[in-house]
């Protein structure tokens, strides 16, 4: 119905818009002789309009068609048919490819999007105007996105134009059709009568502030001068990793962004494969070292830990790393249990949490001298197994500033004027609490 529409409205319009049609019609053979139909039913209303017609095909429906990759049906039935589309675009010499979504699909896939936890830019929905997925200089145009699906059918109705329903439609175990049957008249009936208008108004804020952030990510990622990647907004350092790993051939889930947006060490994303961030903020793919490798450093996990706000959690493998800012006060701060007080104005404003490696100094409460942390482990009669898991924080200069079980460093200490207030106006706490907790 909402393709009918777009022709015939294009079709009405092409002398006014000085438009010269074609028409493209893709057949995934998926319900047999109504596939079949519908091919035959494109290729009639092309000719009772004088239009050139062109199809592709492609049997779905066949075993092979089913199970020959990984991809789900419906993306394998989507990539084909774009890809024919760009194909057809090229062949025939076209500026752009017309597309028939409208506000009810803008809405359902927001909702899908929101279920499976898309970021702004999936959120965002589809755009009026953006590149085709498989030919980027082939725009793909959506002219009917802010019409709803019941506008289109009174304008089929009203004219009498003819039009085919495809029965899959119809088809619960689709995700999208139990949104569409299922989920949206319910939200619409219980919880907000206009619930398609406020998604496709919240697609529409959230696609133009994702644009925003990408824009600024690329103009960092080409900057000959770059501004440091750990003071860029969180927003900014996402989009950044997402379009690195594009560029490298990965798609960027948020778990993959998120490890390597905050450690720089190497992240596995397959057996034998993996990416690293450098400290520039580049991303290297990398073959990441066993996991039962018995090197002296214990691990090359790094997490950066930027000290924002009053308090955060850093979760690990094996527990969870907490910090707390304390506001500078003449009495002392309760002490929770296995925590430790550093200066902070002498920490900074990050810290970076990782493993014990051979060769690292730290000058323990009191000394005048940095030593080897082994010979520290050594004398606590820590065991050689053990060393290896404990965590330690170093400063942006890499001094060790605290090590798991141990008083905060000599030079890190809290200071007598950590405690007194604040000077009038400033705002900075003084106190840096820090702990790990390690998982039962």
């Amino acid at each position: 119905m909402d393709s009918v529409v777009l022709l015939r409205s294009l079709w009405e319009l092409r002398s006014a818009l000085g438009l010269d049609l074609a028409v493209a019609h893709f057949n995934h053979h998926l319900r047999g002789a109504d596939s079949d139909a519908d091919q035959a039913f494109v290729s009639a209303l092309a000719a009772e309009l004088g239009l050139a017609a062109f199809t592709g095909s492609a049997h779905l429906d066949s075993p092979s068609g089913r199970t020959a990759s990984r991809e789900s049906l419906e993306m394998k039935a989507r990539r084909l048919r774009h890809a024919f589309l760009a194909r057809t675009a090229q062949e025939w010499g076209a500026d752009a490819v017309a597309l028939a979504h409208h506000a009810d699909d803008q809405a359902e896939l927001v909702l899908i999007r929101l279920l499976r936890g898309a970021g702004g830019s999936g959120l965002g929905g589809m755009k009026r105007e953006s590149p085709s997925p498989a030919d980027p200089r082939i725009p793909l145009l959506r002219p009917l996105l802010d019409f709803s699906k019941r506008e289109l059918e009174s304008i089929a109705r009203e004219r009498s134009w003819h039009f085919r329903e495809d029965a899959s439609n119809q088809d619960p175990t689709i995700l999208r059709n139990r949104i569409r049957h299922q989920l949206l008249p319910l939200l619409e009936s219980e919880y907000q009568a206009g619930i398609r208008e406020v998604l496709g108004r919240t697609a529409d804020v959230v696609s133009e502030e994702a644009a925003f952030v990408e824009d600024t990510a690329r103009a960092w990622i080409s900057a000959r001068r770059r501004r440091s990647f750990e003071k860029l907004h969180v927003a900014v350092q996402r989009a950044v990793i997402r379009l690195e790993l594009w560029e490298l051939g990965h798609a960027g889930g948020f778990d993959l962004v998120e490890k390597l947006r905050s450690r720089t060490s190497t992240v596995s994303t397959a057996p034998g494969s993996g990416f690293r961030r450098c400290l520039s903020g580049a991303l290297e793919p990398v073959a990441p070292a066993t996991n039962g490798s018995e090197s002296a450093s214990g691990g090359d996990e790094s997490i950066l830990v930027t000290l924002t706000g009053t308090s955060g959690v850093v979760a690990t493998d094996d527990g969870v790393f907490e910090w707390r800012m304390i506001p500078g006060k003449t009495r002392p701060p309760v002490r929770r249990p296995g925590e430790e007080f550093l200066d902070l104005d002498s920490i900074g404003d990050s810290l970076r949490l990782r493993h014990w490696r051979s060769g690292d100094r730290f000058q323990q409460l009191g000394m005048d001298r940095a030593s080897r942390l082994q010979n520290l482990f050594v004398n606590r009669k820590i065991p050689a197994a053990q060393r290896r898991r404990l965590w330690l924080a170093e400063t942006k200069d890499g001094i060790v500033a605290w090590v798991e079980g141990f008083p905060p460093g000599e030079a890190f200490k809290v200071q007598p004027a950590s405690k007194l207030r604040p000077e009038p106006g400033k705002k900075r706490a003084r106190l840096l609490a820090v702990r790990f907790r390690r998982s039962e």
